[in-house]
């Protein structure tokens, strides 16, 4: 795992000539906390690239950028390439010659042997730059599943990319200025597949690649697509006891390429089914060194079952206990490394504990993918039993109740199911969040981005960034929703990997390996959600290998305390500066009344239900995070990461 960084220059004029290479090594700098173990450069005329390096294979010779002598192809690469050891034997055997043991060099020589074909051979979690001489071309590329990150900022004169945002901020010609229609988005809890936190600043989607040419031109190619990958699949015939023992070979083979590295790799275990499902597969190669926290608060507080695991697997477990008043101090670093506008704090829990793993190892496996993968959250049971089975058995008032468990449900008493089905074809999840949020986030709003809200069918919006083919069920609608959405544009930027970055670790992610996602989604929906209970046909897999308190826990999401750090005696500094009245009015963008107001509501609100707390709480949080954001990248010479303990004037 790496930061990666550069710059394509479309004349040798539009090149700054005086201090290019400072340019490039500030901006490398800036990302250092990806990759602290070394860094390295590539100037070639127009083209600059720069890369921080954390070792995890190939230790003594695998320092990048690695540049092919006859050719002057050149690569910078963030993430592992899971079956490299084979390429390698492979690619070994029709002749090319590989000299360090990295998987980065492997992947260059895949690319010298296929050309760009070479993403539809590779199990792989990364984002890199090619330079080709030979074409005068730059190519960026991101993984199917957009686990690791990749950001850019085109102009009339060049290109500047990043693995992260600050990083292409350090180029003296890129504005830094909100992207209020994404902030919008955002606050509608809707995520945007190319549009950043930031104007300008471009994402490149998942299963992308990116061709930049030296005169200027570019071209995006998606090379995989999670609807393609569902309307081409095979369905398969087995049997639901035949999917189980497929499905428990694939993840086991999954945990034990993820498990090859020149460094020790742990385990993140927060006594779920998925991360327990891992820490079992990764016991049966020896002693693994385990990794929870555990809060305050029976609400939020899982600690019982995953020491309960590290106990049932003989784990070298670590406990880090966070209080509430930790998380809010740290939640200003955890923005400031993960550049999105959010509405929960499970993120900056999330930063302690990379950090306290860190410590340890270099690598964790994690269990995020799961859930989306295997159709593990309510509401992929709800999409089911509405556009599929004509019904929904769950009561709407426990829905309502699962915001204190940490699933992001939204349920919208009032829907109006028939006329969203005669409208789109399917009853869509997300139109229950949109109704639900709306009335507060208009309510909060600055009169001009309250005209705008109102004014933006947000539904569409969500269904247009989807942008499926006829054919898709409704069920795979949702599942792409959590796949290609949520999970690479908030899940890995807030609630995983870019956190787990700024430690310098690593996170591997056996539940999205190539194999395992192509067998999922050709397995019929009845068996993930077999019973009415979600994640069934996982359950499954479990139930020989972990204790039944575990194989049969109801989820449980990654959750941790809002709003009780923020009221109170012990209350940080910062959350009254960056939700006052005269902030506020200052930033432009809330209605300093309104959100007094909601603060208000707050603290005298509990005897309400879990939603209508939560909803009052995220939208405080929304505003908090917002000024933030807006205070550490866009004022001053450069982003910078302010004080838990600022108070700003």
């Amino acid at each position: 795992m790496c930061g990666i960084a550069g710059a394509v220059y479309f004349s040798d004029s539009a090149r700054p000539h005086d201090g290019a290479d400072d340019v490039l090594r500030s901006m490398v700098r800036s990302i250092r906390h990806r990759g602290p173990d070394s860094s390295g450069f590539h100037r070639d005329g127009t083209v600059m690239f720069g890369v921080s390096r954390l070792a995890v294979n190939g230790l003594a010779d695998g320092d990048q950028p690695f540049t092919h002598g006859p050719t002057g192809v050149t690569i910078v690469c963030n993430g592992e390439l899971y079956d490299f050891r084979d390429q390698r034997a492979h690619l070994e055997r029709a002749g090319h010659v590989i000299r360090s043991g990295s998987d980065v060099e492997v992947l260059l020589h895949l690319y010298l042997e296929y050309g760009l074909d070479f993403v539809h051979r590779i199990d792989a979690e990364f984002a890199c730059a090619i330079h080709d001489p030979r074409t005068r071309q730059v190519h960026l590329i991101r993984d199917r599943m957009g686990v690791r990150p990749l950001y850019y900022y085109q102009d009339g004169a060049k290109l500047v990319f990043g693995s992260e945002i600050k990083a292409i901020f350090e180029h003296p010609g890129v504005p830094r200025a909100l992207d209020h229609d994404t902030m919008l988005c955002n606050l509608m809890r809707l995520d945007l597949l190319e549009r950043s936190t930031f104007q300008d600043i471009r994402i490149v989607r998942p299963g992308t690649l990116l061709t930049i040419g030296l005169d200027g031109r570019t071209r995006q190619t998606r090379y995989w697509d999670f609807a393609d990958l569902v309307l081409s699949a095979e369905p398969s015939h087995d049997t639901f006891e035949e999917a189980v023992e497929r499905t428990s070979d694939l993840l086991r083979a999954a945990v034990r390429r993820r498990l090859d590295a020149d460094v020790p790799v742990g385990a993140f275990l927060s006594g779920g089914l998925d991360s327990s499902l891992v820490t079992a597969l990764m016991s049966e190669h020896g002693t693994v060194s385990t990794f929870s926290i555990e809060f305050e608060g029976a609400h939020y507080d899982e600690g019982a079952y995953s020491r309960r695991v590290a106990e049932w697997f003989g784990t070298d477990h670590h406990r880090l206990p966070v209080s509430v008043a930790e998380q809010c101090a740290a939640l200003p670093e955890a923005l400031f490394h993960c550049e999105h506008l959010v509405q929960q704090l499970d993120g900056t829990a999330k930063l302690l504990l990379a950090r306290e793993a860190a410590a340890h190892v270099k690598c964790v496996m994690v269990g995020e993918g799961a859930d989306e993968v295997f159709l593990g959250y309510p509401n992929h049971l709800s999409s089911y039993q509405i556009n599929h089975l004509g019904r929904q058995d769950t009561s709407g008032v426990a829905l309502r109740q699962t915001a204190r468990h940490g699933i992001d449900h939204v349920v919208n008493e009032h829907r109006d199911i028939a006329g969203l089905v005669r409208q789109h074809g399917y009853y869509p999840m997300q139109a229950d969040a949109i109704q639900s949020i709306l009335g507060i986030a208009c309510e909060m709003l600055s009169p001009e981005l309250r005209d705008r809200a109102q004014r933006t069918d947000f539904l569409a919006r969500h269904l247009d960034e989807l942008g499926h083919p006829a054919g898709l069920s409704a069920i795979h609608r949702e599942q792409a929703a959590g796949l290609q959405l949520t999970m690479p544009v908030y899940l890995f930027e807030f609630l995983g990997g870019k956190l787990e970055m700024a430690a310098s670790l690593e996170g591997r992610l056996p539940f999205l390996d190539r194999d395992l996602v192509q067998y999922a989604v050709s397995l019929p929906a009845e068996f993930h959600l077999r019973g009415g209970v979600e994640k069934s046909l996982l359950r499954a897999c479990a139930r020989p290998l972990l204790p039944p308190s575990i194989s049969e826990r109801p989820k449980h999401g990654f959750s941790s305390p809002i709003a009780e750090g923020f009221f109170g005696k012990d209350r940080v500094e910062y959350f009254e500066h960056y939700t006052s009245k005269e902030h506020c009015a200052s930033a432009g963008l809330f209605d300093g009344v309104a959100v007094d107001r909601i603060k208000q509501d707050v603290e005298g609100i509990y005897s309400l239900d879990d939603q209508e707390r939560t909803m009052k709480e995220r939208a405080l949080l929304f505003v908090l995070s917002t000024h933030l954001i807006e205070d550490m990248f866009t004022r001053g010479p450069a982003p910078r990461c302010i004080s838990s303990t600022a108070s700003r004037e």
